[in-house]
């Protein structure tokens, strides 16, 4: 980050605890925080789990086995303001463009 660089944060930031330690840091060096959340269909997100799966060419261990845990572990994301937070349905025929006009706001 003191790159200048953006940093993405992936599922592993599920719990409020990590991301407000996430937030913390940033704050200590002066970078903008703003989350986008991605959701989609159980149904879909465990077809695209099993097909990565498939491919067996994924580094993630988020396999669909772990799908339910990873759902039941998630802490929605109150803590955050609306001002800090965008949500991209990804089972939409729009998703990609979403994502670009979400980027432009904040680039």
């Amino acid at each position: 980050m003191d790159s200048g660089r953006t940093a993405i944060l992936d599922a592993t930031y599920a719990s409020r605890r990590h991301r407000d330690a996430a937030r913390a840091w940033a704050a200590r060096r002066g970078a903008r925080v703003h989350f986008v959340e991605v959701r989609c269909a159980p149904q879909v997100a465990l077809r695209r789990l099993r097909e990565r799966a498939a491919r067996d060419e994924d580094p993630s261990d988020a396999g669909p086995d772990l799908y339910a845990a990873s759902v039941a572990a998630f802490d929605p994301m109150s803590e955050w303001p609306a001002s800090e937070r965008s949500v991209v349905e990804t089972d939409g025929a729009d998703w990609e463009a979403e994502l670009q006009r979400i980027g432009s706001r904040l680039g």
